[in-house]
């Protein structure tokens, strides 16, 4: 695992998930993912859960694409660069007039690799909405599965590699046996501030999400 983050911090770290252009790409190809797919993935959800096909149309599938849409509609608002004040007070031998003419912009980076941790009881849409957005601030991504969707989850690693950014793209963590002390509620996790962020989607709280807001930091 730690290999596996290393290598997607380093590759985030030369800039290739930062332009625009690569975040809509995802967000397409993402969207691609679930419009192309929607009788397998009927098909693992009705294996793993017995859902009907129209809750998957609608609560798994339709509700992601929601999601995307919108990430899609916002991205350059959010992402833009923001006006923010001069200092007031100069430093000793600085240019009072050039520091007057100036203007300061706050500008929003990727923190560099997200986790996604998903619950059971919608596999597609509490996985894929936590990577929409950690693709959206431009972030790479490590995705966890339920154990308990084994279909769904396999056909996730099988897909998601074929239609995002191989070297970025959404790398699967293998689902295993929930541990005795594993925490079954929601747990926001920022160890390390500027690098880590955790989108964990199980259990009865309010789940969250990455955001372009969420998940860059601010310079």
């Amino acid at each position: 695992m730690a290999a596996l983050v290393g290598t997607l911090r380093a590759t985030s770290g030369t800039g290739r998930t930062g332009p625009l252009a690569w975040r809509r790409a995802q967000l397409t190809r993402l969207r691609a993912l679930l419009t192309e797919n929607r009788s397998a993935t009927a098909a693992a959800l009705h294996k793993d859960l017995r859902k009907s096909r129209a809750e998957t149309d609608g609560a798994e599938i339709g509700a992601t694409l929601r999601e995307i849409d919108d990430l899609l509609e916002h991205l350059h608002t959010w992402t833009a660069r923001q006006p923010v004040a001069v200092p007031a007070s100069l430093p000793e031998g600085t240019d009072a007039h050039t520091v007057l003419e100036s203007l300061g912009v706050g500008v929003l980076e990727p923190l560099g690799v997200g986790l996604a941790n998903s619950a059971w009881k919608y596999p597609i849409n509490l996985l894929l909405v936590p990577v929409a957005g950690a693709l959206a601030a431009g972030n790479a991504v490590v995705a966890k599965p339920s154990e308990c969707a084994a279909a769904t989850s396999a056909l996730l690693a099988a897909l998601l590699p074929h239609h995002l950014d191989r070297i970025t793209a959404p790398r699967l963590r293998p689902h295993g046996r929930r541990r005795a002390d594993r925490p079954r509620r929601p747990v926001h996790r920022a160890d390390r501030p500027g690098r880590r962020r955790t989108a964990f989607t199980d259990g009865d709280a309010t789940r969250r999400r990455p955001t372009p807001h969420s998940a860059n930091r601010k310079h």
